[in-house]
């Protein structure tokens, strides 16, 4: 059956594909992990460091009656006041181990146990449209000394007493409601979610899921991001702290010519950091990016303002970046990302809003920079690239037939390595 086809912009895993291959040398780990082995649960005492932090570690900023700012009810999005309370249940916690198979060794990225406590938890909100308030018993997680949470609860409606008007369809009915919060040393964030019903069904048989609640007011992390003040500290890491130590000296390897020394200027846009867990699937910035390892480290996500002069004036400009500061659970610093990527018409409007020369090229260019910046001593070290892909060419394909496989990337127009200044 025949099929027809288009030309596509390169896709962002070829970008990252391209920008790898001008890193030069080993990057990380492969990110293929084996499944770790989960051992029964053990029950341990609340001050007991079975995995490397103890309950009372948690519970010492969990624990308790967190006051917020709340969004409600979604979508109108109303100021509210909300309470969150949580009170532990019991003089125990249960360890979770979590273990390689024998017949494997995971020496770089060791299987992770974590701490589970039972806890009440009491969760109010009001404002001038009314109340709503559910009381209910749960299981805090914690990872970490400086992470903790009530992760994807299921709830169902009856727990839940309410005099707020919600905005349902005729017809439409609450199923569930899904809570998801974080705790840390510097506050707490989360989303309550509700799950609703048409009866009788649509013939497509689907529901609506949708934010009811969140908090912080005004937080642009998302359900799935915890704000970190950039100038506090969590999991031993100051999100200020690492941007002013990033080397800004740095060398260039032209592809297409001599090497050109670089200064790297970073400034904050933003002075809040998003604190993501579960990166794989809840960072798409960086879920193409084959180093990452969620299980043991947390990211930091910070928008930066990108201010880059090469010494033969080839690039100068400022553009949009992100910064991603992956820290070790237990704490302290494991590596920091430096990304940017956008899709450009032309080679003049790429050099409009970059500042970079000299790119030749017709039709559509994309855009690509990833640095990573690895301790090194007392410094942090910095490799990457940064390319320039043209649009790919269509794969040649016999009449009649589909071609197989991915589409291919595009051309490498431009390309530069880029190292720390010896």
């Amino acid at each position: 059956m025949a099929s027809a086809r288009r030309t596509r912009a390169p896709t962002r895993l070829a970008l990252i594909a391209a920008l790898c291959a001008g890193c030069g040398g080993q990057t990380g780990g492969s990110g293929q992990r084996a499944e770790c082995e989960l051992a029964a649960p053990v029950e341990v005492g609340l001050s007991e460091a079975s995995a490397g932090f103890s309950a009372a570690d948690v519970l010492a900023f969990a624990e308790g009656e967190h006051v917020f700012e709340a969004s409600w009810p979604e979508p109108e999005g109303a100021p509210a006041t909300g309470m969150l309370a949580i009170t532990r249940r019991g003089a125990q916690a249960r360890l979770i181990d979590s273990r390689a198979p024998e017949y494997l060794e995971l020496a770089e990225e060791p299987c992770a146990p974590w701490i589970e406590i039972d806890v009440r938890t009491e969760l109010s909100l009001s404002n001038e449209r009314g109340t709503l308030s559910a009381a209910f018993d749960s299981v805090l997680e914690a990872q970490s000394r400086s992470l903790a949470r009530l992760f994807n609860l299921v709830l169902e409606p009856e727990l839940f007493t309410s005099d707020a008007q919600l905005s349902l369809i005729t017809g439409e009915r609450i199923e569930s409601f899904q809570l998801l919060a974080m705790f840390s040393p510097i506050g707490s964030s989360g989303t309550l979610w509700v799950d609703t019903v048409l009866s009788p069904p649509p013939p497509s048989g689907a529901d609506r899921f949708l934010p009811l609640a969140r908090w912080p007011a005004g937080d642009r992390c998302g359900p799935h991001g915890h704000p970190v003040p950039i100038a506090e500290r969590l999991f031993d890491v100051s999100p200020a702290e690492v941007v002013s130590a990033l080397p800004t000296e740095l060398v260039f390897g032209w592809g297409d010519g001599e090497p050109a020394s670089a200064n790297f200027a970073l400034t904050p846009r933003s002075e809040i950091a998003c604190m993501v867990k579960d990166c794989g699937e809840w960072c798409p910035a960086l879920v193409d990016h084959p180093v990452i390892a969620p299980e043991t480290r947390s990211l930091f996500h910070l928008p930066v303002e990108l201010a880059i002069t090469t010494s033969d004036e080839r690039w100068s400009g400022r553009l949009d970046a992100d910064l991603s500061i992956e820290a070790f659970d237990q704490g302290g610093l494991s590596r920091v990302f430096l990304h940017a990527q956008a899709d450009f018409a032309s080679a003049q409007a790429l050099e409009t809003a970059t500042g970079l020369h000299g790119v030749s090229g017709d039709g559509p260019l994309s855009f690509g920079l990833l640095v990573e910046y690895t301790p090194d001593g007392a410094q942090l070290r910095a490799r990457g690239a940064a390319v320039v892909l043209g649009p790919p060419e269509p794969a040649a394909c016999p009449p009649g037939e589909m071609c197989p496989g991915a589409p291919p990337s595009g051309s490498v127009v431009l390309n530069a390595a880029i190292d720390s200044s010896d």
